[in-house]
């Protein structure tokens, strides 16, 4: 079943109805994370609160607490499912958006319930597929970039995958064996600049919550060295700058999944120069939508794939297994939206190889040191950590 969703440039969100009365909430669409929540920007009032399942989570970008409750979410008229969800009684740092539609596995869902820390609890996928609403726990997912404030570009398709968005045969990646990438969709890959591998076999995740691309500090400093004049600006806006004439210096990004190849050319790593006002950004230079993912890893979570990546591929992901599945994306203006997805070729991963080649070791403890930046009323919401008890 595919629903529409709407690019607001740093996030993609759902509009999904909770509760009986059908009360509209914007969420965030998040594979970095795994609880679904409302009453950030706009109240809820919960139909079924347990009063005694009290909920927090910390976020990159911010911190939720409430209660669970059980509440009908109604993504359209056909597709709708009972789901326990947290109701928030204290937000920081979702101003502009509802709260989050958490798309990640299950695991993340452990320490969201502040009395019972080691609980799982069924994610929307799961519960969709449990009351047959779906035959596979995939959501695949089509982005595209947009030059306006707001555009209805992007599907998510629940159950499956729309072959009308993608190119070719959508390709699996098994999930990492790396923690803590492995509690995430988390792959391995391998990052070349020009000629030049800037970040070789490294685990990281997959993440429609995230807005940049991020890899780690080191690999940075590596694609920054090829581009003259790049720097960190420190402002509101940490992004990677450049003088205009280094853009013809910026290199062709290749990221090597194994069973894919994905590029970016030097425009589709850029902030487009119409949009830098909007950013608070000076006009006299350019941006790049990569930068660090913060700290020095030596192995576990060394890049997150978020949106400035997603728009250029279709990609879905696989509940049950982990794996991710990518291919060159088609564009909506060629393709059909709403209604029954089609079927894939391919909707369930195939056997996949039980030994990778895997260069990024476990890693038991993070410091991740994101931060929340703000920009002219938008937010690069990083959630891509989801609930930090994995990390720790």
């Amino acid at each position: 079943m595919n629903i529409t969703v709407v690019n607001t440039i740093v996030s993609y969100i759902a509009t999904v109805k909770v509760g009986p009365n059908g009360q509209t909430y914007r969420l965030i669409i998040d594979t970095g994370s795994s609880t679904t929540w409302v009453g950030a920007a706009k109240s809820f009032l919960p139909t079924n609160p347990t009063t005694d399942e009290p909920f927090s989570l910390t976020y990159g970008s911010g911190t939720v607490s409430g209660l669970k409750s059980e509440e009908i979410l109604s993504f359209s008229d056909q597709l709708t499912t009972k789901q326990p969800i947290g109701v928030a009684s204290n937000a920081m740092g979702f101003d502009d958006v509802d709260g989050i539609l958490g798309l990640g596995p299950v695991k993340l869902t452990v320490g969201s319930l502040e009395k019972r820390p080691t609980a799982e609890v069924p994610t929307v996928v799961d519960n969709l597929f449990t009351e047959k609403k779906i035959n596979n726990k995939i959501v695949g997912v089509a982005f595209s970039p947009s030059n306006q404030t707001t555009s209805s570009n992007g599907l998510l398709t629940f159950g499956g995958v729309d072959n009308s968005r993608f190119q070719g045969p959508l390709q699996w990646i098994k999930r990492t064996d790396s923690q803590p990438a492995s509690n995430y969709f988390g792959v391995n890959m391998t990052i070349t600049a020009g000629k030049n591998t800037i970040m070789e076999n490294s685990a990281g995740i997959v993440d429609t919550g995230t807005t940049l691309i991020l890899i780690s500090q080191e690999a940075l400093q590596r694609y920054m060295a090829l581009i003259p004049g790049s720097k960190l600006e420190t402002g509101a806006a940490s992004f990677i700058s450049m003088p205009p004439s280094s853009v013809a210096s910026v290199p062709v990004l290749e990221f090597d999944f194994g069973t894919f190849k994905a590029t970016l050319n030097p425009e589709q790593q850029l902030l487009p120069a119409s949009q830098a006002r909007l950013f608070g950004v000076s006009p006299d230079k350019r941006y790049s939508f990569v930068n660090s993912v913060g700290g020095s890893f030596t192995g576990g979570l060394e890049f997150i794939l978020g949106q400035k990546f997603l728009e250029h591929y279709y990609t879905a992901y696989d509940a049950s297994t982990g794996a991710v599945g990518i291919a060159p994306h088609v564009t909506p203006s060629s393709a059909a939206q709403g209604g029954q997805a089609p079927k894939s070729q391919n909707p369930t991963p195939p056997e996949l190889d039980p030994n990778p080649t895997s260069g990024a070791s476990s890693k038991s403890t993070l410091s991740l040191g994101f931060n929340f930046t703000r920009i002219r009323g938008y937010s690069f919401t990083i959630l891509a950590i989801g609930v930090l008890y994995h990390l720790l």
